[in-house]
């Protein structure tokens, strides 16, 4: 009795005892909590069809026949058991014989449950896999940034330097297949969690035309679309790939509101704010605003607040991650702008984002030249890819500049060692052999604390390394870039950094 009670009241233990032909002998009160069945419903009952299919119970058999014929026991191993609630439990499980010499034979079973601490490995073996893979996919995405900076680079001083219409429009298809290129990249460096946020001087009216084939693509024939696009729409500082997301987010959003078809109209609209008008988050001032309107079915006044929220969704199970527009929220934010949403249930949706005008001091990527340098100032050019390096060097000489060009960091401080020696910036490649361009550049400042420093990197800024990016003398392009873009970058800092000769 004393051995029964010890057997049952064992926690954490299940324990059973089998027969030769896997037949329940006893089975005590933690294997009735872990499987769910009682005592009385398994006494005598084979485990076919019960804790294991006819396949898995023949081996178990199988493993009890060579326990009686050896006199060895099961050392732990883990099983998969089946559950009276439809569920499996993975238990680390060992077998030994007790019976006395002239009986029939008996075993007894202890199994432990480490079903969690099963999936727990397995959650942390798919989240090294996934670092892994996101650690090769960065890697790519970097290699790839740098063939298409050159390949973008060349083309345009191509079409600078020709005027035949054919070969401009030759350079063009490059130009735009390279841009699609740089599409996946940011793609890859997404999934990686290093993407880079690249904003230019633009119109919304010509990003949305240029999407108008798309987006009307995405929604059903029973959906009316309209864009009313107002004249004169100032410019603003915004990543063209960001918007076609958050625009795309919110027209599928806007689609599947309307099962039953509907309108959905995109407006634009110059506007100037008050900050009352919309509350906290949103400053005085001039502003572009974009707002997506559908005529669907609403959302609650409880859901309104939050819709942005990561995971939150009202669509049903498999038809959304809830993710769509905490992604537009980040974006919004991350270029500078606010997003509000207002919303009445059986009426309809509207979406108004707002970005800040551009004050004209920001520069267009539009113009092919930049003006042209005032001062000779001398450019240090630190980059390992040699297309890449002779590709800038060509563009910033073309600008003026006197340019030092250098395979990696040890060429730029042997230049810099020589007091004599004029930089007024250094341009440098993050990722190098030996020392990194953020190491370069701290280096550099030990000699010369005031000098500006532009990092380039096929990675995200937040990716490039320790460089006290809270000094405005350290600023980033990323890759891949334009010359005339590059060349805009340079002609900024020294603007406003360059130590006067």
């Amino acid at each position: 009795m004393r051995l029964r009670a010890l057997v049952d009241n064992t926690p954490n233990v299940a324990i059973q005892g089998y027969d030769i032909d896997g037949r329940v002998t006893f089975w005590n009160n933690t294997s009735e909590h872990l499987y769910g069945w009682s005592e009385e419903e398994t006494i005598g009952r084979t485990m076919d069809g019960f804790i294991f299919t006819k396949e898995e119970a023949d081996a178990y058999r199988q493993m009890l026949v060579n326990v009686y014929k050896t006199g060895t026991p099961v050392p732990p191993t883990e099983f998969i058991v089946h559950c009276r609630d439809g569920t499996d439990c993975v238990v680390l499980c060992t077998v030994f014989q007790i019976s006395a010499e002239g009986k029939q034979p008996e075993f007894v079973c202890m199994d432990i449950d480490i079903t969690d601490k099963k999936r727990l490995e397995e959650q942390l073996a798919q989240g090294q896999r996934v670092e892994s893979l996101g650690r090769l996919a960065g890697g790519i995405a970097h290699d790839f940034n740098n063939l298409l900076t050159t390949i973008i680079g060349n083309a345009e001083l191509a079409d600078r330097v020709t005027a035949d219409p054919k070969i401009r429009n030759y350079l063009r298809r490059i130009v735009e297949a390279s841009n699609r290129g740089a599409v996946l990249t940011q793609q890859i460096l997404t999934y990686a969690r290093k993407q880079v946020i690249n904003p230019e001087r633009v119109n919304i009216n010509e990003l949305l035309l240029k999407l108008s084939a798309l987006l009307s693509r995405l929604i059903r024939e029973n959906i009316e679309f309209q864009m009313v696009l107002a004249p004169d729409l100032a410019p603003i500082m915004l990543d063209p790939l960001q918007f076609d997301q958050v625009l795309i987010n919110l027209m599928v959003n806007a689609r599947d509101a309307m099962p039953n078809g509907g309108q959905l109209t995109v407006s634009t609209a110059n506007a100037h704010v008050m900050p009352e008008e919309h509350g906290d988050g949103l400053e005085a001032g001039s502003y572009v605003t974009l707002t997506v309107t559908d005529t669907g079915c609403g959302i609650a006044p409880e859901y309104v607040q939050k819709i942005f929220e990561p995971f939150f969704t009202t669509k049903p199970v498999g038809s959304g991650t809830g993710l769509g527009l905490s992604t537009c929220l980040g974006i919004v934010k991350q270029n500078g702008g606010y997003i509000e949403c207002r919303s009445e249930v059986g009426k309809g949706t509207s979406f108004y984002i707002h970005f800040p005008v551009c004050n004209g001091s920001e520069v267009s990527k539009s113009g092919l030249h930049t003006q042209p340098a005032i001062t000779k100032h001398t450019v240090v050019l630190v980059e390992d890819e040699d297309l890449i390096r002779e590709l800038s060097g060509e563009v910033l000489e073309e600008e003026g500049y006197n340019v030092v060009l250098a395979r990696n960091s040890d060429e730029a401080i042997k230049y810099a060692e020589n007091a004599s020696a004029a930089i007024d910036i250094l341009v440098t490649d993050v990722v190098m052999p030996k020392t990194s361009g953020t190491e370069l550049a701290q280096v550099l400042r030990k000699r010369r604390p005031d000098l500006p420093v532009l990092l380039m990197s096929g990675y995200s800024e937040a990716s490039v390394g320790t460089l006290d990016r809270g000094d405005p003398r350290t600023d980033f392009i990323p890759k891949p870039f334009t010359p005339s873009g590059l060349a805009a970058k340079v002609r900024s800092m020294l603007e406003r950094f360059a130590q006067p000769r």
